[in-house]
């Protein structure tokens, strides 16, 4: 029950899908929870003590308790920035008065010292000024309240002054070895954060460049939970299939650097096209890629837009082919309906797009006209009305049988 308390206190207002919003947030919400159970526990001893504490020190715990509540209060409801400042103005108030309050010294203020190592990691690395100002607000606390009971000792027991003198000089030097310490833990926890992000940044560089954006976000939402994997759903869509014509042979009369580039400029092309127009890059299977149109982005009228977008990657072909000097020709096949798609397996992620729709249009394109975009029966149907198509002709396509096709006019 404790266990599971603590937990949740713990994680007021703590995004857990985001790691970055749990240090600084979770930290408050802890020291939040000690320091109330702190004074609670310390109520009956208040108490117990009464000729050394008495009313002020019985009010100080009073009304600190509630404030530092409020701060878990605001933290639970997103105020990040205003719950920090009430805990450091909570923080310094408490230990300034419980020194004051109480008629023996109890060292209260040297929990500044304590303050000062935990004070990096209440804030973001960026925000360096802000733990410099803390830093020195708990500097003059701390020097403040040592020279009052120092002077105070001086009075009552007859202290020399140069006694007063080096006991002080001996304590600032103690803050200001805590205070370097503390820098310098600073200073290392902005290195590390810093170098945290780079590398996060090149990550996300990798995966968004290997999986949709929706699929990494699923992902990443899931991954503390042992199996991963995105289950299969079903969409309407359209999907293209782009095939090099006698690739092999091309292979074969080609020199290996430049069929890399080759195939490196005529998918770079492809990617860019690919974006503009709406479709999303499934794959690419050596001479063949493979793209999707409303099914991780719904969209009016997918048809179309599948269209457009081969129509487009078919003129890159034409340039591709200038720019460097060959002659590649392609065919196109594309087909609508459903759509299966999904990530199984747990490592070697891949999204892919499965069903009937995805082997029509393989079949589709494997019986297609050289340099021409080869449709189904239903992508004619849902786009004719905007787009122009030559008459429709039969194909023999291999599981699916005798199957209607039609043929974009250019």
């Amino acid at each position: 029950m404790f266990k599971k308390w603590f937990k949740y206190i713990a994680f007021l207002g703590v995004d857990t899908n985001h790691l970055d919003d749990i240090s600084p947030l979770k930290i408050i919400n802890i020291l939040v929870l000690m320091i109330n159970v702190l004074l609670i526990a310390q109520l009956p001893l208040i108490g117990w003590f009464w000729q050394y504490s008495g009313i002020w020190v019985l009010l100080n715990s009073c009304i600190h308790i509630p404030l530092f509540f409020s701060v878990l209060l605001l933290n639970k409801y997103g105020h990040f920035l205003s719950g920090r400042a009430l805990f450091m103005l909570a923080y310094i108030s408490l230990i300034s008065v419980s020194s004051l309050a109480w008629k023996t010294n109890l060292h209260f203020h040297f929990f500044f010292l304590v303050a000062l190592f935990v004070s990096p990691f209440l804030y973001q690395a960026w925000e360096y000024r802000q733990v410099r100002i803390n830093l020195f607000i708990y500097f003059c606390c701390y020097c403040g309240l040592e020279f009052y009971w120092l002077n105070r000792l001086q009075k009552n027991n007859g202290v020399t002054i140069e006694e007063t003198i080096l006991t002080l000089g001996n304590t600032l030097f103690l803050f200001l070895a805590a205070l370097i310490s503390c820098t310098l833990v600073h200073q290392n926890h902005r290195l590390a954060y810093s170098r945290a992000t780079h590398h996060k940044a090149k990550i996300h560089q990798v995966l968004f460049k290997t999986l949709p954006e929706r699929i990494i976000n699923k992902l990443l939402d899931s991954s503390h939970k042992v199996n991963t994997s995105i289950p299969a759903q079903y969409h309407f869509g359209s999907v293209l299939f782009i095939d090099i014509v006698d690739y092999t042979q091309f292979c074969h009369n080609t020199d290996k650097q430049k069929l890399i580039k080759v195939l490196d400029t005529l998918y770079q092309n492809f990617d860019t096209l690919a974006l503009q127009h709406g479709l999303e890059k499934i794959k690419t299977n050596g001479d063949q890629y493979m793209a999707v149109c409303g099914v991780l982005e719904a969209q009016a009228c997918p048809s179309i837009t599948c269209c457009r977008g081969a129509m487009a990657l078919l003129a890159s072909v034409q340039k591709t082919n200038q720019q460097l000097n060959i002659q590649l020709e392609v065919r196109v096949g594309i087909a609508t309906g459903t759509l299966i798609c999904g990530i199984v397996g747990r490592n070697s992620y891949a999204f892919d797009v499965w069903g009937d729709t995805v082997n029509r249009a393989a079949r589709i394109e494997s019986n297609g006209q050289i340099d021409r975009i080869q449709v189904c029966q239903s992508t004619y149907e849902l786009s004719n009305h905007l787009l122009a198509f030559e008459p429709k002709t039969k194909i023999n396509a291999k599981g699916l049988g005798t199957i209607d096709v039609y043929v974009l006019s250019a």
